[in-house]
Order: structure tokens, then C-alpha cells, then sequence
């Protein structure tokens, strides 16, 4: 009896589970991938399909938990991309606004989140003074980022880039082909692309010199 209770009171416990519907952490399984998927398909439409579900996909994780912070982080990542899709210009100022307080929530959120302290970080680099740019404390943060966690990708990546804007073509070579080097043994599709060009631009550069 005791057995048949248990199992009718657990069989209960995940009715009311399902029918409470997705959680978000169950959401966060989700909006990464999309934004993931999105990286890698190669056609615009596609690509803006799956940005757009992973910004709702977000926005719902946001709703249902303000204090989890990979929701914050998912809904910048996909508004990001989404942004990004018609060239680098950040031209929407309500969407830039949007943008980095989802970012700077998520931070506050968790001060250790090295995912969003390296986006920030490229954000940082990136952008024009004007829109809050500072390229020093951008360095800092993405240094950071490659000092606690050896497999960061995206944070060697804005350092490569940093060292090329700045003539650096040594430091900016060995942060490259580890970017490369990385993302290949990771598997990191999404990176893949990107990180194996500036290798090799920078390697022509440093060949010519």
C-alpha cells in the first residue's frame, strides 16, 4: 500500500509539473540552441527565424524567473544576432537599449557569468565611445574571461581582433590560433568560420611583413 501511494502521490507531482508548463530552465535548453542554429545556417531568412524564436523563447524564461540570468543573457544573445543580421551597425537604439540591460542584468545577476563578462567585453572593444565603448576595460574583461575559463572562444577571438587594431600582430597570432585551435576540437560550428578567416588574415599579414 505504502508502495502504491508513493507512486500515485509522484505520478500527481509530474501532472502538476506538466500541466505548470516549462520552466526556465527548461526554456534555457532551448533559446542557447536556437541562437546557436542561427549562427550557422547559412540562409538570412532561416538564420532570422531562429533568432527571433530564441528572443521569445527568452523573454518567456524571463517572465516566468526575473532572477535567472541566462534568460537575461539567451534574450541578449538572440537580440544581438537579430541586430546583426544586415551588418555589424548597431542602428536601433531602442533595440541597443534593450540590449544591454539584458546584458548588464544578467552580470548583475551573477558577477561570475564569464559568457556574458565576455560579450560585455566585446561589446566594450566594439563599440564607439559614444555608445559606451572603452576598449581598455573591454581588454580587461575579456582577459579575464580567457584567465578563468582555457576553452573561451568568443573572448580570444575580441583579444586577436584587439592586438590586429592595435599592431600587435604577435599577441594577436597566438590568441587566433587558439580561437582556431579551440573551436575545432570543440566542434563549435558557430565559431568555427569566423575564428579560422582571422587566423589566417592575420597569418597573411604576418607573412607579408
Amino acid at each position: 500500500f505504502k508502495v502504491s501511494l508513493v507512486c500515485v502521490l509522484s505520478g500527481m507531482i509530474g501532472a502538476a509539473t506538466a500541466l505548470a508548463g516549462p520552466t526556465a530552465i527548461d526554456l534555457s535548453r532551448q533559446y542557447m540552441d536556437q541562437c546557436q542554429k542561427g549562427r550557422i545556417a547559412a540562409d538570412r531568412d532561416a538564420r532570422a527565424r531562429h533568432f527571433l524564436l530564441g528572443k521569445q523563447l527568452g523573454e518567456r524564461a524571463i517572465h516566468l524567473d526575473p532572477q535567472y540570468p541566462n534568460a537575461h543573457f539567451s534574450f541578449f544573445c538572440n537580440l544581438g544576432e537579430q541586430m546583426r543580421l544586415d551588418g555589424e551597425v548597431l542602428n536601433a537604439m531602442l533595440d541597443y537599449n534593450r540590449l544591454m540591460e539584458a546584458l548588464n542584468t544578467a552580470i548583475a545577476l551573477n558577477p561570475d557569468y564569464l559568457d556574458a563578462i565576455s560579450a560585455k567585453g566585446m561589446l566594450l572593444v566594439r563599440l564607439p565611445w559614444i555608445l559606451g565603448g572603452d576598449p581598455d576595460q573591454g581588454e580587461v574583461l575579456l582577459k579575464r574571461v580567457v584567465r578563468e575559463d582555457p576553452t573561451a572562444i568568443n573572448a580570444r577571438i575580441g583579444l586577436a581582433r584587439l592586438c590586429v587594431d592595435r599592431g600587435d600582430q604577435q599577441d594577436a597570432l597566438f590568441y587566433a590560433r587558439d580561437a582556431y585551435n579551440l573551436a575545432r576540437e570543440r566542434q563549435q560550428l558557430d565559431l568555427l568560420p569566423e575564428a579560422q578567416k582571422l587566423l589566417t588574415d592575420i597569418q597573411r599579414t604576418t607573412a607579408s611583413r
